[in-house]
């Protein structure tokens, strides 16, 4: 039906964690205002899944708005919101990315004096940099880098023409311009000579980046592109048609002659040169042994003069065999041009004009008015019938005129519906009569007519105060005009430190429904039909719409949650019939610039607003603390100040610390800064050996103000924390002792100790290391929740931090959520949330845990679930080649079996032809299939009494196979279909036997597996009736019953726990710790697998660590290797130093090392956060694999290192740990 919708938000990124706001504006033909109706938004993540989705029906103005929140654990990566109406028609589609980032404070530009230069001229360059709360950004290093490379030549106008030379060597050329420093002004000018003697093979581009440093260490950088020219002319060739040459006829070409400004030059003299091409395969030496290699020659089989015209001129060549050639054409001066075709051997073959002869068409008006006539030229190479059309999203007329010279002038009336624009296409056709050999026989063009539609633009006004101060209320008041300003208006304000990393430009609904549209009919002759030798001809016009423009986008996603995000948002806003109104943001504390942003939209009628605020203080602190901190690291903290008053004083910088660092030295600082001038302080901390959140407050008083800023920053410890668990039994009538861990660092412990008639909690280390398990596939985030679907009462009890004030409700939801969004199209589930590569065994175990979960009463979408049933249905239909498509297939039986769909022949087809080669695990799933299916003698025909313990070597990939876990299968089996079946006592005591010393088991398979089985057996015994009390050190704690209960506390290392139980019955009891322990020493070490790191200078070089230099951008260099056997699922964590941070290309105002993006490894999956970097890889066995990542050196001091590890996540036996130490950052 034409509707149309426009899609648009406060800004285009944000971060994980925020709410996203959007509005979506729909409109029918000619953007008239629709009846309200139902209508869907489909939000697509970066793996091109559905993130989220909404229904909402749109209101009197046809709008709807949107907000939602992004999880924590959200892909990285550009989101698209699709507006969908009836079954899945899309009406449009907006985009918006999700980053890790953090706004800039400074906004940089560059500048040259010209857009084009001629080799060997000089460039005059600026490079200047304001701080985005207003003065210039004096006194700031600033480093210039050029880079030339290869830009062929291709004016649009010219577009079927090649004006390049692959034969032609490729530039590349980096020259670092040097450093300087911003003078008063916040500006550096400086002169680029540029090379000569390159002979490229067409034209080049010069981009120029700037990097500013702020005093603090940190950067923004600015890019500026030119055109460079080694050529005063260039030469472009095309054939006249595509396709395959034929042996001894003419293969006809065309060539034209340009200048620098794509104009036609005639008389220019060039020389054509014809090759046939030969492949020879010769004996050569190659890496140090003789092998075969072919070599491709070149044969010169004719070579001549021609001229160019004011127009393309044709010349002709006859290939002598059958063969691949080359045509080359050289100007005079040096430029040459190429190109390659085939003469066949097969006879007659397709050809196809590249493109007709062009037709120019001129208008007498850039733009026109309803009612007015335009006057539309038409210049022909011959003349010839003339086809004429005014076309848009249809065809709006047709005229046929009798062209008798090659130029004629057609009036056009132009009518109201060609807003906001139209194309006129015309076509000449050359009579039959005048046909020559060779010759062109017609004639194509296209040009935009714009149609003024300023009635339909609304005109709105804002008024805001120019510069007001953080934490204080800033008043936007709107007047829109227009003649129907009844409508509604959003208003935003967003850091422009936000805004310019992605190069955000306000939205613009006029623009959308009113700008130039892309022409929707596609051109066709068919005088091809008539005239059969001469082939049918096709010409497309191109699409229109404005230039995308060379926008950067690349995001750093660096997490900082010290940061919060200045974007404010008003949601719809009624518009009244005065057309006024106002809204109020609260600033917080922020020193920057806010770009105000006004959307408004009323019947028909469209418009938009921007305006800067200025937001500061009259004293601006910019302090550059690190990221994070580790303990021990001794750094130093920057302070710059700016005196925004206007008199010279003496200022007082005071810092202060709270929490585990020793007080900054000095505390407190007196500079005098000048008026509108800036100084910088500096502040040594030592972090002590603990870890917790420092929050620093930071003061500066002077010429009668007074300012404060806050910071919260966490320390993390040099060695990492750990957790060591314990448990036991107390008999009634008995009394139980045992001594907790000591040899703890200083409040950095916490000690929980609970008691329960549960059997279950002598395994609740195994639901601990489920629940704190770091990472996030598929398959550990479904073993994270799967237990909380029969065990949240016990989950609150022993990880009462992990919930807060939410339910085990949320986090099963939450889990449910993430899930979902990995489905595939397919209804599997992908491995890792960005990553389109599923595992089997781990689809159809997340797809056990939706049909549990939803059994349980949690919504798991229709959609989501009947997708997952196809897909499990078809596991169990899969053809078997070898064992584990055997265990898939099994377990895709036993898992429809649970949802009530169970496959009855395939189940039958395994019993009776599969079942002497099944493992032991895989005959208890299918006989769990049987029960489940109501048939349970079936089902315990199928289990032996007894079974004789296997050594199943742990998998790192494929199912995930142990013998730990097929233990747990097969009692989880038997839980639910026999509990009391005689194996239940044995596999509980091998699988309590097989447990670490933290009673936990080594994978989120095993551990989850387990657990659920023993839960599930223990949760059927009926408990004790006692009472008790407990002691520590022979102090009493508290007294207890057989209902669960816990105690926490902090200093209880080294201390013995005195447990009296009274009654009938026994006592359970399981013990955590948590802490730094004081030795803290990381053991390095290589288990099968071996992981390195190094840093490498920007051009690739070792560095020394105890000399690195602030503000230098380095390169992190990891390799990696399995020494013993393939590993698949190795998970890499390398935890930068604090006072180093992740430096990533993506983001447009950061600069980049070229040459990391040469390097073709790719991890499967990346996470990157604001201390470290997460790699996920498969390794070969003996192949090293290397991973390269830009790091920036911020903060001087001496920071701890801390080692890099590697571990195969599903066999954690091999492991690789190494590199820990210290590193120093020196002053620049």
């Amino acid at each position: 039906d034409g509707y149309d919708a426009y899609v648009y938000g406060d800004r285009d990124i944000y971060r994980p964690g925020e709410k996203v706001h959007l509005v979506t504006v729909v409109r029918g033909m000619k953007a008239e205002l629709p009846p309200a109706f139902p209508l869907k938004m489909e939000v697509l993540g970066p793996d091109n899944r559905i993130f989220t989705e909404f229904r909402k029906r749109t209101n009197d103005k046809g709008a709807c708005d949107f907000d939602f929140d992004i999880p924590t654990y959200a892909m990285t990566g550009n989101y698209t919101a699709r507006v969908i109406v009836g079954k899945d028609d899309e009406i449009g589609r907006g985009q918006f990315s999700v980053e890790e980032f953090m706004p800039d404070r400074m906004k940089v530009e560059v500048k040259t004096d010209a857009e084009t230069y001629d080799l060997g001229q000089t460039m005059n360059i600026t490079v200047s940099a304001v701080n985005l709360f207003g003065p210039p950004a004096s006194g700031r290093l600033v480093e210039v880098v050029s880079q030339i490379e290869d830009s062929p030549f291709s004016p649009k106008q010219w577009s079927g023409f090649t004006f390049s030379n692959s034969q032609r060597p490729t530039a590349r050329i980096v020259n670092d311009l040097g450093k300087g420093k911003l003078d008063d002004n916040g500006k550096y000018t400086l002169t680029q000579n540029l090379p000569v003697g390159i002979m490229p093979s067409s034209s080049l581009k010069n981009t120029i980046s700037a990097t500013v440093h702020e005093q603090g260490g940190r950067t923004v950088t600015a890019y500026k592109t030119v055109t460079l020219h080694q050529y005063q002319y260039y030469v472009g060739l095309r054939q006249t048609k595509e396709g395959y040459g034929e042996i001894n006829r003419p293969k006809e070409m065309e060539f034209v002659v340009l200048d620098k400004n794509a104009q036609p030059i005639p008389n220019r003299k060039c020389d054509v040169f014809c090759y046939r091409i030969t492949w020879q395969t010769i004996m050569k030496k190659v890496d140090g042994r003789i092998d075969y290699v072919s070599e491709q020659q070149e044969q010169l089989e004719n070579s001549f003069s021609v001229t160019s015209g004011t127009t393309a001129v044709k010349f002709e060549f006859r290939p002598s065999q059958y063969s691949e050639y080359r045509v080359e054409i050289r100007d005079a001066e040096g430029h040459s041009s190429a190109i390659s075709f085939y003469v066949s051997g097969w006879g007659y073959s397709p050809w196809a004009m590249s493109k007709p002869e062009r037709l120019d068409i001129g208008l007498d008006k850039t733009s026109y008015k309803p009612g007015e006539t335009a006057k539309v030229q038409i210049r022909s190479p011959f003349s010839g019938r003339l086809l004429l059309t005014v076309d848009g999203d249809k065809v709006y007329h047709t005229q046929s005129v009798k062209m008798d010279k090659n130029t004629a002038t057609i009036n056009v009336k132009i009518s109201e519906e060609y807003k906001p624009n139209v194309y006129i296409s015309a076509s000449v056709i050359r009579s039959t009569k005048s046909l020559e050999r060779n010759a062109p026989v017609r004639a194509f063009g296209v040009t935009p007519a714009m149609v003024d539609s300023s009635k339909n633009k609304l005109s709105i006004t804002l008024d805001t105060p120019s510069n007001i101060r953080p934490n204080s209320q800033l008043k936007v008041s709107f007047t829109v005009k227009g003649r129907n300003k009844e409508g509604y208006v959003t208003i935003s304000a967003v850091d422009e430190g936000i805004c310019q990393l992605t190069n955000f430009q306000p939205p613009d609904p006029f623009n959308h429904f009113f700008g130039k549209k892309r022409l929707e009919v596609t051109s066709h002759d068919i005088y091809s039909w008539i005239l059969p030798e001469i082939e049918r001809a096709k010409a497309s016009s191109t699409p229109s719409g404005g230039e995308p423009g060379a926008i950067r986008r690349r995001v750093s996603p660096i997490s900082v949650a010290r940061v919060k995000p200045v974007a404010l948002w008003s949601g719809l806003v009624k518009v009244g019939k005065d057309g006024k109104g106002s809204v109020t943001f609260a600033i917080p504390q922020f020193n920057g610039s806010l770009r105000v942003m006004a959307v408004s939209f009323s019947k028909d009628e469209f418009g938009s607003a921007r305006k800067d605020v200025i937001v500061r203080d009259p004293i601006v602190l910019l302090p550059t603390f690190p990221r994070f901190i580790a303990s021990d690291d001794r750094f130093v903290v920057p302070v710059s100040i700016f005196n925004g008053t206007d008199r010279q004083d003496i200022f007082t910088v005071t810092l202060t610390a709270s929490g585990p660092v020793e007080q900054p030295s000095p505390s407190s600082q007196n500079i005098t800064i000048s008026p509108k001038e800036e100084g910088q302080v500096s502040f040594t901390i030592k972090a002590k050996n603990q870890m917790g959140k420092v929050t620093f407050s930071l003061t500066a008083s002077g010429a009668g103000e007074k300012v404060s800023d806050t910071t919260e920053v966490p320390l993390r410890p040099a060695s990492p924390p750990i957790t060591m668990t314990g448990s036991g039994v107390v008999k009634a009538g008995t009394t139980g002792k045992f001594t907790l861990p000591a040899n703890w660092i200083p409040g950095t412990t916490d000690f929980n100790i609970t008691v329960s008639s549960l059997p279950a909690i002598q395994f609740a280390g195994s639901l601990q290391y489920l629940l704190q398990y770091p990472y996030g596939c598929a398959e550990q985030t479904a073993s994270r929740v799967f237990p909380l679907l029969y065990f949240n009462d016990m989950v609150k009890v022993i990880e009462p931090r992990l919930f807060g004030t939410k339910s085990a409700d949320y986090f099963v939801t939450e889990g449910i959520t993430k899930l979902i969004n990995m489905q595939m199209p397919s209804g599997d589930f992908s491995f890792w949330p960005s990553a389109g590569l599923g595992n089997a065994w781990t689809s159809i175990y997340v797809s056990h845990f939706l049909i549990e979960a939803r059994k349980a009463g949690y919504e798991v979408p229709d959609r989501v679930y009947n997708n997952m049933i196809k897909a499990v249905k078809s596991h169990a239909r899969s053809p078997i080649t070898d064992s584990w498509q055997l265990e898939i297939k099994t377990y895709a039986c036993y898992v429809l079996a649970i949802a009530g769909e169970p496959d009855k022949s395939t189940m039958l087809y395994l019993k009776n032809s599969e079942l002497s080669r099944m493992s032991d695990f895989s005959q208890f799933q299918l006989a769990g299939a049987f029960a489940l299916s109501g048939d349970i003698n079936t089902a315990n025909s199928m289990i032996p009494k007894t079974i004789t313990p296997r050594d199943i070597k742990r998998e790192s990939g494929h199912n995930f196979n142990s013998s730990v876990r097929a233990d747990a299968i097969m009692l989880d089996v038997l839980s639910e279909i026999n509990p009391d079946h005689p194996l239940v006592p044995k596999l509980i005591d091998r699988l309590a036997k097989s447990t670490s010393q933290n009673r936990c088991w080594y994978t989120t398979q095993e551990n989850a597996f387990a657990f659920l089985a023993l839960g599930k057996i223990f949760k059927k015994q009926p408990p004790g009736k006692y009472t008790g009390t407990i002691s520590i050190n022979g102090s009493n704690l508290g007294n207890f019953t057989s209902k669960d209960q816990s105690w926490t506390g902090k200093d209880w290392g080294g201390k013995e726990v005195t447990i009296n139980v009274q009654g009938t019955g026994t006592c359970y009891y399981y013990w955590k710790a948590f802490g730094i322990q004081a030795e803290g020493q990381v053991r390095e070490f290589d288990e099968e697998l071996t992981v390195r790191r190094r840093y490498l200078s920007y051009d690739g070089k070792p560095l020394s660590y105890d000399q690195f230099q602030q503000g230098d951008l380095i390169v992190a260099e990891i390799a990696c290797k399995a020494t013993a056997e393939n590993l698949d699922n190795v998970v890499i964590v390398d935890l930068l130093p604090a006072g180093f941070e992740i430096e990533n290309p993506r983001l447009g105002s950061r600069a980049g090392v070229p040459w990391i993006k040469d390097v073709d490894y790719r991890p499967d999956y990346m996470d990157i956060r604001d201390d470290r970097i997460i790699l996920f890889v498969h390794l070969p066995k003996q192949k090293e694999v290397k991973f390269y990542y830009a790091i920036r050196v911020v903060n001087v001091g001496d920071f701890v290192l801390p080692a890099i590890s590697a571990e195969a996540m599903y066999d954690p036996a091999k492991a690789s740990v190494s590199g820990g130490g210290r590193i120093r950052v020196i002053p620049w």
